[in-house]
């Protein structure tokens, strides 16, 4: 798929901000809510860090594929 500079800057900031909403759902919101135990609280916080940084991996790809357009 061919896009152009400003499609695949789009593009990025889009999993940008499901890397910011994985990390308010995940991380941030169980501090202020009573997960049912720990363990709960735990594997909330694990994979809420893992879906963050799996789409700001993929938005900084983007834009270093920008940068060689």
């Amino acid at each position: 798929m061919n896009l152009n500079s400003k499609q695949v800057k789009s593009l990025s900031e889009f999993f940008n901000s499901l890397a910011v909403a994985w990390l308010t759902g995940g991380v941030i919101s169980p501090l202020f809510t009573n997960p049912e135990s720990q363990q709960i609280a735990n594997l909330y916080s694990t994979l809420g860090i893992s879906a963050s940084a799996f789409f700001l991996l993929i938005s900084l790809i983007l834009l270093k594929k920008k940068e060689k357009i």
